[in-house]
């Protein structure tokens, strides 16, 4: 009989399909490590080795617990047996290698296979390597990049901003990403690689890939890394690195250089031969090694280069071990296809000695630098070897050299070669024409030395930077040249940069230009970046008259005028000229106008205005009245080219070519006192004053005041943005007229909108304010620098960038689209950067953290996501990194931010698109970080409806109880949260703040604040064990400490109390690590007033203690065994005294244990210095936990959090004198 359908079956096989499928986790191929063990035999005897090996080989390999992998790999050379061996990770490899090759038994055995299957390469051992194979890469030891030291023009970071100890610019090279990579170490010193990607530095070593101690870094036009080392090449695509060994045909020894042809064939040299590797598309990866045996002179290769003809062209030789100025061999090669022609001696042409560098010119001409001088090769067409000497030409010190000994350096834009000759103090710099290099007609050679003002010591490379400037590293500094003779003297203009002018060390080994147009220098003592050509500065060393300067106008014809206090000043694009000396007025210039005719007015200290025609000045006294002096924003030109004057206490004057009118007060004017005068483009003239505004729009004044929505008294300066909107500058703020709205007085304060510092600006008076090309505000503030804003985002410019000074008075833009900006220190040129930064996802927290993900679906259920997120740039720190976010589907706005974390709870179904963009300190925006979010409906619930409609009450019950207990864990959560103060307690003098992140749900720390007679105590608990385990002792901890801190007693008797309550009520595993800081609300009085703090400590990390005074951090270090241990364990304290500036930091081990995918830890060190850098920085305390929390997050790169993170922060304000504290909370 056919068996009817089940319905229920297949309804619950459908259910549970469903379940399946909207429930999936994605699952990630994980890359094994792979290492290969490399044997060389006889090509005839490999299969005899093969049975010898797995006699022999494997079983000592088995008990060091080395197995081999399944996986099949390359093939490699005739005369290799290899055999492939999986680990968990690199740095476990570098473990077991390190054991297996200090083993007695391993080396015994190696001896004894040698014995037998020794080869011509191999000595009385067997010929063996064992190295890395392929493997994911590590993520490197990170740190959060520093601030860095500004001296002079250069922005150096060293060891203390997070730079790996002993770091060198061996090499700097920028990848398609825009990260910086630079080798790491001197001499051998280093053992990997450095990458700087804006906010962190990588250090990169074999424990996270790397075949071994890099010698050279090279990107292939597939943007692919390659690293030669000591062993091979390791090959890096940005997740993986591949290695390569003389095992797949590579040429034995370190590799030197490589270099990239036109066919995207790859060339090693390295110490035993030339290799050429290509990717075959039918065979796989190829390598072919050229040696003495395809007759090259030497295997040694030092220099490689790929001509404009495709050919390569390589030097051989080297110098003997331990004999540094000694050469062996020596000669020049070129590979034409699968040619190769060799050029030795003079026979052939060659100056004696070595060939070091070379370079080709514009016009094709090969150019060799030697001990003996230098040669220069012309190819020609269609010669055969026995004529070839004479395409080569060697100049030496008859042809008007200062030394033979060269070393070539380049070809700049000009077509000319740059080459350095000498060596250490007497080295030179010399320029070769290269319109004058044919065989026909000689080179010409001009010669420059220190006495040009270029540095001492040979050059090392040459840099031409984008601007056209050519820059020389150097034994002593890097020395940069212009290519035009100063107009000041009679020189070259060389300017030389040294430990003098900003560099941290003189030694500079490297310098590269990034994308940005920076330039950077490596030495011994780490990168340094160039700054003037962003940022110039110029005072009265530079021809100014004054550093007081007031104001800058650019005129019709391209001159840069300034206001100064020593008369007005022009500035011709070289030098600044002072005018008014010409015809001895000795007056100030405070403000600056261009009239209608192109005449220029300025107003000084005297009741006077003075045109300047370009040829004479001419005075117009003012009326007696008007005895007072010039704002510097006082002076305006209206459409019928009236000038108009505002001294600052006598109302305005117009002034018409033939008379002036005074208006004032009495005439509608909103006050006398007037700060400031503009123009709209709709002809209104606007009139700030200390009273408000006034309008006038040819007839009558309209005016303004905080009365009306003005959000301030004194306008200092007025401007008009690309969308009609009048902007006034007041103290401490900005404000924004919609002139479009109604002059209704009834609505009239909806049309202002005010922006203080909560929204961006700085404290000081806004003395300007400029509109860009861009449509961009600039906000000149008195004493706090330059603030910009965009419309969404406000971001600051000041002395840390740069700028001479931060007392600005005026800006504008010139017609290169550089900013002029006037301060009392001087002006600063500054040149904004057009590279934007970059953003990416560090971490998504919902139920639990998923890292950084790209997508991600949660059940309605989940109250809470939390993203996470982090931009880098060159230009800006990450403290000063701004953002803009927004959730599509929920908002469609963008949102600023300052915050490196976004919180949304309670979304309902739908699908979402999470975006957001760091914004730089130059309102560059990056692409967006994106995470597509579905919130879906409880599956899982439906699910089990579904299941308990098939299956009855049972199902129900599970049901009823897996709902029960997300509920439980969410109340749970709550109520751990609910333990924990809301907001941090407001004192005078006093910035505290504290979070706790826990793991999970639920965790096991607390923070909490409990004010007692006159002091605050400060708490922080860690109960052994995560999620439950720990929330429900944490829990009954919270009460117990508040009922014992009601009785009031002192702290050792507070710590003794809740042991014994704890040891008598916890389970024996079970313990609480507790540390307490009790702060004096009411210090001493005098002038060295401190607040005293008593701590005690029961297991949980050393409190740090930032003294201001010093700069230093130190570890506050009280032991003591964690409370409920042991029943009699006595508790010490200690005391510290805090002054202004002073911070206390208590962190849990969630902070310092933080570990990342190589298995290392955060670290106390770690903890120590950002805690160090974020102080150093002036960061609140809230802003220092973002600091610290962010910096263990990056650390982790992505790896889940295992415990829960708490901090607490206590930042010494101020220490009050003579006035009481009092504690309230929000």
């Amino acid at each position: 009989m056919k068996r009817p359908a089940r319905k229920n079956d297949r309804l619950l096989f459908g259910i549970l399909l469903l379940l399946l499928l909207l429930t999936q986790t994605p699952l990630v191929a994980v890359e094994p490590t792979l290492a290969r063990l490399s044997f060389w035999v006889p090509p005839e005897r490999v299969e005899e080795f093969a049975a010898v090996y797995a006699e022999q080989v494997v079983p000592l390999l088995e008990k060091r617990g080395i197995t081999e992998s399944t996986a099949s790999g390359r093939a490699t050379v005739d005369s290799v047996f290899s055999r492939l061996f999986s680990f968990p990770s690199p740095s476990s490899f570098l473990v077991s290698r390190e054991a297996l090759w200090s083993d007695p038994a391993w080396s015994a055995l190696l001896n004894s296979l040698g014995t037998y299957f020794r080869t011509a390469t191999s000595g009385d051992s067997v010929r063996c390597e064992f190295v890395l194979y392929q493997c994911p890469a590590g993520t490197g030891r990170k740190q959060l990049a520093g601030p860095g030291t500004r001296r002079g023009e250069w922005l150096s970071y060293g060891v203390q901003d997070g730079l790996p100890h002993s770091v060198a610019g061996r090499g700097i090279l920028q990848d398609r990403g825009g990260h910086l990579w630079y080798l790491a170490g001197f001499g051998g010193s280093g053992k990997g690689v450095v990458r700087y990607d804006g906010a962190t530095f990588a250090y990169l070593t074999p424990a996270d890939g790397l075949i071994g101690n890099p010698t050279a870094i090279f990107q292939d036009r597939a943007g692919r890394l390659w690293f030669g080392a000591d062993d091979g090449v390791s090959r890096y695509d940005g997740r993986s690195f591949v290695s390569f060994t003389p095992a797949d045909g590579l040429a034995d020894g370190p590799i030197r250089t490589i270099v990239e042809d036109a066919d995207g064939r790859l060339w090693f040299g390295a110490e035993g031969g030339l290799t050429r590797y290509e990717a075959q598309q039918d065979v796989g990866e190829g390598f072919t090694t050229f040696t003495t045996e395809d007759g090259l002179v030497d295997n040694r290769v030092y220099v490689l280069g790929v001509d404009s003809r495709g050919d390569l062209w390589f030097s051989t030789g080297g110098r003997p071990e331990g004999r540094k100025y000694e050469w062996q061999g020596g000669s020049l090669a070129r590979c034409a296809g699968e040619k190769i022609s060799v050029y030795t001696g003079l026979f052939d042409g060659l100056a004696d000695g070595p060939i070091e560098t070379m370079v080709e010119d514009v016009d094709g001409q090969l150019w060799f630098g030697t001990e003996g001088g230098l040669v220069r090769y012309e190819a020609r067409q269609d010669v055969d070897r026995q004529d070839v000497g004479e395409g080569f030409t060697i100049f030496t010190t008859a042809d008007g050299l200062v030394d033979n000994r060269v070393h070539v350096l380049g070809v700049d834009s000009r077509g000319d070669l740059w080459f350095s000759t000498g060596r250490w103090q007497g080295a030179s710099l010399v320029r070769c024409d290269g319109r004058r290099s044919s065989r026909t007609v000689p080179a010409s050679f001009t010669t420059f030395t220190a006495e040009n003002g270029l540095g001492v010591g040979a050059a090392f490379s040459m840099l031409e930077d984008r601007a056209g400037h050519l820059w020389f590293d150097l034994h002593n500094g890097v020395s940069r040249y212009d290519g035009r003779t100063s107009s000041r003297a009679d020189s070259v203009s060389f300017t030389t940069f040294t430990t003098e002018n900003g560099l941290p060390q003189d030694q500079v080994m490297a310098v590269m230009e990034d994308r940005d147009g920076y330039v950077w220098a490596g030495t011994f003592a780490g990168l340094s970046r160039y700054e003037g050509a962003h940022v110039s500065t110029f005072t009265s060393r530079d021809g100014l008259p004054s550093i007081f300067v007031f104001s800058a106008l650019q005129d019709r014809s391209g001159d840069l005028w300034f206001g100064a206090g020593g008369g007005l000043v022009r500035y011709d694009g070289e030098e600044f000229t002072t005018v008014t000396t010409r015809d001895s007025l000795n007056i100030g210039a405070y403000s600056i106008v261009e009239d209608q005719n192109g005449h220029l007015w300025f107003g000084g200290w005297n009741p006077q205005v003075i045109r300047y025609d370009r040829e004479s000045f001419v005075t117009f006294p003012l009326d007696t009245r008007l005895n007072s002096t010039y704002s510097n924003k006082g002076m305006a030109v209206d459409r019928s080219g009236h000038l108009w004057l505002a001294p600052r206490e006598d109302g305005v004057l117009r002034y018409d070519g033939l008379k002036s009118t005074h208006f004032t007060a009495a005439d509608g004017l909103i006050g006398d006192e007037v700060e400031s005068v503009a123009r709209d483009r709709a002809g209104n003239i606007w009139i700030g004053t200390k009273g408000g505004v006034s309008k006038y729009d040819g007839e009558t004044f309209i005016s303004f005041t905080r009365a009306d929505g003005l959000g301030f008294d004194s306008v200092a300066s007025i401007a008009e943005d690309r969308d009609g909107y009048i902007w006034f500058g007041g103290d401490g703020a900005v404000c924004r007229y919609d002139p479009r709205h109604s002059v209704d007085r009834q609505n009239v304060g909806s049309a202002f909108t005010t922006f203080t510092s909560e929204d961006g600006l700085k404290p000081g008076v806004v003395s300007s304010i400029l509109l860009d090309r861009d449509g961009h505000l600039w906000f000149g503030i008195f004493g706090g620098g330059v603030v910009r804003y965009d419309g969404l985002v406000f971001q600051d410019l000041n002395h840390r960038d740069g700028l001479v000074g931060d007392t600005v008075h005026d800006m504008i833009q010139d017609r290169d689209g550089d900013f002029w900006i006037t301060s009392d220190s001087g002006i600063s040129r500054y040149r904004a950067s057009t590279a934007p930064p970059s953003v990416r996802l560090t971490e998504v927290v919902a139920d639990r953290s998923y890292g950084p993900v790209e997508g991600l679906s949660l059940p309605s259920t989940q109250g809470l996501i939390q993203l996470s997120f982090q931009g880098s740039s060159f230009t800006t720190s990450l403290e000063r990194m701004a953002y803009v976010y927004r959730l599509q589907g929920y908002e469609e706005d963008w949102k600023p931010t300052r915050s490196t974390e976004v919180r949304y709870s309670d979304l309902p179904e739908g699908r979402y698109l999470f975006e957001v963009k760091a914004v730089d300190r130059d309102l560059n925006y990056s692409d967006p970080a994106t995470l597509s979010l579905i919130v879906h409906p409880p599956y899982r619930q439906l699910a089990l409806i579904g299941l308990v409609a098939v299956s009855g009450y049972a199902l129900k019950k599970r049901h009823a109880l897996f709902v029960e207990m997300e509920e439980e864990l969410q109340s749970a959560h709550d109520m751990q949260m609910g333990l924990m103060p809301a907001s941090p307690p407001h004192i005078e003098g006093l910035d505290i703040a504290g979070r706790c992140l826990p793991a999970n749900h639920v965790g096991g720390d607390l923070f909490q604040y409990f004010p007692r007679e006159g002091r605050l105590a400060i708490c922080m608990a860690d109960v052994t064990g995560h999620a439950m385990e720990a929330a429900v002792p944490v829990m009954m901890f919270s009460g117990v400490l508040k009922s014992q801190m009601e009785l009031g007693d002192s702290i050792d008797a507070l710590f003794g109390r809740l042991n014994r309550t704890l040891h008598d009520t916890l389970q024996d595993r079970t313990f609480v690590c507790f540390a307490l800081g009790e702060l004096e609300l009411r210090p001493g009085r005098g002038e060295n007033a401190t607040r005293g703090m008593r701590l005690s400590n029961s297991g949980c990390p050393y409190p740090y203690h930032f003294c201001a005074a010093t700069g230093e951090v130190t570890e506050l270090q009280i032991d003591a065994y964690p409370l409920g241990v042991r029943s009699d364990t006595v508790y010490p304290t200690i005391e510290v005294s805090l002054e202004s500036g002073d911070r206390v930091v208590f962190c849990s081990d969630g902070i310092v244990e933080m570990g990342n995918a190589n298995g290392e830890i955060f670290g106390f060190g770690r903890t120590a210095e950002t805690i160090r850098q974020g102080c150093a920085e002036g960061l609140t305390a809230e802003v220092l936990i973002d600091r610290l929390i962010g910096a263990a997050r990056s650390f982790a790169d992505g790896t889940p959090q295992e415990d829960d993170m708490t901090c607490v922060v206590v930042h010494i304000e101020s220490t009050p004198r003579d006035r009481g504290s009092s504690l309230g909370t929000a």
